[in-house]
């Protein structure tokens, strides 16, 4: 077919977000294009296969993550082939081109391995349109893999993939359909350039101005020197125990002698404090809807010490609210009792009592003086607030 340059232009886009929904399922999606290779510029940009997919998580409380997806793939790289009827075998493998759209489905699941993960997946581009290859001659693969960390911000990865699909008779007026290698192998390098903003420096404070000078009183006798206590510093790592994610939000200090020292941010997953008294220090580690991490740990001289915190899901909790008002709408300062639990309290002059209960069925008593003894039932759900308007009557009413 003429003269070739032997260079090609191969060009792939994808933009992806997500988020958690609870129980350790996580939702997304992606949408990518790709540009298929070609002598011209203009040719791949008019040919693109646009992918749209639905992305599934689910991590377990042992680390284990089951994800999933499914999409379509809406296919114009057929653009790019020009006189398809004169390549060889060789050259429509290499080419990528298909004439046919494709439903894309496949699960998988990583597994972690001490400072390793294992990564497998079962993965297919179902071919559909007029004239379609059969399911089993359309792209279908099994992938093994595995990532290992070996830095905060480097990992190296290892990928092998296994065709699954038989081959399709290629002749000259066959269409176009993607033809995948039987056996591929993909090793990678992976490394973060970011971590996060840096910690906001100390603000500057001018020294006080110096005061007028004042006649010298005698010299006191010299006090007897006392060496400093021994310090050294403290490094704590708190990640997300269920999902190994790092928990840049989380909250860190030490307690020491009766007083609270706060660690500071330093990356994704790092609190740093630099002069830490050697001996017993309490540690204590919050964030936000995951159980308060407490513990004694002993500092000693040397190098700085490191701990590691791995935070759980807090117990669920719900909350009874409620106003307790008279029939002429002031409110009034009640008894009221919560069974089960023996929750007893008292409202507020304006009527307003909050009592935290865990999930349940509760029968909640409002008795005052003068007035008729209320009963009334609440059923509280995981994370759930019950609001009770209660209405008192008098006894001589």
């Amino acid at each position: 077919m003429g003269a070739d340059s032997g260079t090609t232009t191969d060009l792939a886009l994808l933009a992806r977000g997500g988020g958690d929904v609870g129980s350790g399922f996580r939702l997304g999606g992606d949408l990518g294009a790709r540009f298929p290779g070609s002598e011209s510029v203009g040719d791949s940009l008019s040919s693109p296969a646009v992918d749209a997919r639905a992305l599934f998580t689910w991590a377990q409380a042992s680390g284990v993550h089951l994800a999933g997806f499914a999409g379509y793939r809406f296919d114009q790289t057929e653009g790019v082939a020009g006189d398809s009827d004169r390549y060889r075998l060789g050259d429509r493998i290499a080419l990528g081109a298909s004439e046919f759209d494709a439903v894309l489905v496949g699960v998988g699941a990583l597994v972690p391995v001490a400072s390793a993960e294992l990564l497998a997946e079962v993965s297919g581009d179902v071919l559909v349109g007029s004239g379609a290859p059969g399911f089993s001659q359309s792209p279908l693969r099994a992938s093994l893999g595995a990532r290992i960390g070996l830095t905060d911000s480097a990992a190296v990865e290892l990928q092998s993939d296994i065709s699954l699909s038989s081959r399709p008779d290629v002749g000259p007026d066959s269409p176009l359909i993607p033809i995948e290698p039987r056996f591929s192998v993909l090793a990678g390098f992976r490394y973060r350039f970011w971590n996060g903003p840096a910690p906001e420096p100390a603000p500057v404070v001018a020294p006080p101005p110096k005061p007028k000078p004042v006649a010298a009183p005698p010299p006191p006798k010299p006090a007897p020197v006392v060496a400093p206590p021994p310090m050294n510093a403290l490094r704590v790592t708190v990640v997300d125990k269920t999902t190994g994610h790092p928990l840049s939000d989380a909250e860190a200090e030490i307690v020491v002698g009766g007083q609270t020292r706060p660690l500071q941010f330093v990356t994704e997953s790092t609190f740093e404090i630099a002069e830490v008294p050697v001996g017993t220090v309490e540690l204590v580690v919050r964030a936000e809807r995951l159980k308060d991490w407490r513990r004694q740990v002993e500092v000693t001289e040397g190098e700085p010490l490191e701990v590691r915190v791995e935070m759980i899901p807090a117990a669920n909790s719900g909350q009874i609210r409620g106003l307790i008002r008279g029939f002429d709408g002031k409110g009034l300062a009640a008894q009221v009792s919560i069974q089960p639990g023996a929750h007893e309290v008292q409202s507020d002059a304006d009527g307003s009592f909050v009592v935290d209960v865990p999930p349940g069925n509760y029968t909640v008593e409002v008795s005052l003086a003068g007035y008729r003894t209320q009963k009334l039932t609440a059923k509280v759900g995981k994370d759930g607030v019950i609001v009770l308007n209660v209405d008192m009557l008098k006894e001589s009413q």
